[in-house]
């Protein structure tokens, strides 16, 4: 039997993720949108969660805002105990809520990990997640693909896939959640060029870890031809570059039966076409 082939370089993703965020110039903003907005979710939730485990690595402003919620009691995170997005160190029904930030993207076995987290929450314990999704970085993708093709005709992957909301919503299902929800939010962020975005995803720990990646490194040429485009493409009049970012946030809840559940096939007592009837 062989083993499937991985995609990512989960050891180097989560590598550069820890080491971005020891450092004191890492940019947090996208922590504080996606930890205000995972807040809010769980504001509107009428019960409170002894037990939280925020899985995978956080900045610290990810994490203070998730600890300030008064729904939450007791919440675990990497610096308590070592463990990545494909490998949860708890047995089942462990947890009452688990939190992920960004980082499920890079995971070779998405439902894997979601099946992970599913069998560490108790009966009716929550998952509430984001992952960067679909049109995220677009533009750079673009651009990229564009100048590589002109250059050495044919391109390198550089922009990691992204999955979609339907996507995600399905792979909740196959995972085990009960009541998946799957939905999405895409803001835009400028910047004076295509060279400090990328300066910034490397500040962040977001650089290639595709495990196809190129090993060579990119010539300054190279460079100024992906900053030109970018320009040309993708700026504003005054001369700032946009570039998008969709988060996909994920709830959903390990089975209980008190959760509502789908009707039965069959079980319908009256017919579709008689209920649509004028």
């Amino acid at each position: 039997m062989t083993q499937s082939r991985k995609i990512f370089d989960t050891q180097l993703a989560r590598t550069r993720r820890l080491k971005a965020l020891g450092m004191p110039n890492y940019p947090d903003f996208l922590d504080e949108i996606i930890a205000q907005e995972l807040v809010s979710r769980l504001e509107l939730i009428e019960r409170n969660f002894e037990t939280c485990l925020i899985a995978g690595p956080a900045s610290r402003m990810f994490i203070d805002t998730i600890k300030a919620s008064p729904k939450l009691g007791n919440v675990i995170t990497h610096h308590d105990v070592e463990f990545s997005n494909e490998w949860v160190p708890f047995g089942d029904d462990k947890l009452d809520c688990i939190i992920a930030p960004t980082g499920l993207e890079v995971s070779n076995d998405l439902v894997g990990s979601l099946i992970q987290f599913n069998r560490a929450l108790r009966p009716d314990g929550l998952f509430l997640g984001a992952m960067f999704s679909g049109a995220t970085l677009q533009e750079l993708r673009h651009v990229w693909l564009n100048a590589e093709i002109e250059k050495n005709n044919g391109a390198t992957p550089r922009i990691i896939p992204f999955s979609d909301v339907r996507q995600t919503g399905a792979l909740l299902q196959r995972a085990g959640f009960g009541l998946p929800v799957s939905d999405m939010d895409s803001f835009t962020v400028r910047y004076d060029g295509a060279l400090a975005l990328m300066k910034e995803l490397k500040a962040m720990g977001l650089s290639n870890p595709l495990c196809d990646r190129s090993t060579t490194l990119c010539s300054k040429a190279m460079l100024m031809n992906v900053e030109t485009k970018y320009n040309e493409m993708f700026s504003d009049l005054d001369n700032r570059i946009r570039a998008t970012f969709e988060i996909n946030y994920l709830t959903a809840w390990a089975p209980h039966e008190s959760q509502q559940q789908p009707l039965k096939p069959g079980s319908a007592k009256q017919r579709l076409a008689d209920a649509l009837k004028p």
